[in-house]
C-alpha cells in the first residue's frame, strides 16, 4: 500500500470524494490518500475505495475518508 498527497477541495463532513485520476493516477484501490483542502484547517486521510472510468466525465478515484 502506497501513500499519495493531493490538493483537492473537500469539506470536513464529506464521507468520500471523487478525485480526478490525473491528480493521483498511480494510486490503486487500498492506497492511502492525504487530501489538502482550502476548506479545511488540517489534511484529511482516506483510502482509495474504487477507480471509476466514466465515458462522459473521465476517470476518477473514489476516496473514502476515515
Amino acid at each position: 500500500m502506497s501513500g499519495f498527497t493531493v490538493d483537492f477541495d473537500v469539506r470536513a463532513d464529506e464521507m468520500s470524494a471523487f478525485v480526478p485520476s490525473e491528480l493521483i493516477g498511480a494510486a490503486a484501490v487500498g492506497d492511502t490518500i492525504t487530501v489538502r483542502s482550502s476548506y479545511l484547517d488540517e489534511e484529511r486521510t482516506g483510502t482509495v475505495a474504487e477507480i471509476i472510468a466514466d465515458e462522459t466525465r473521465g476517470r476518477f478515484h473514489r476516496v473514502s475518508f476515515e
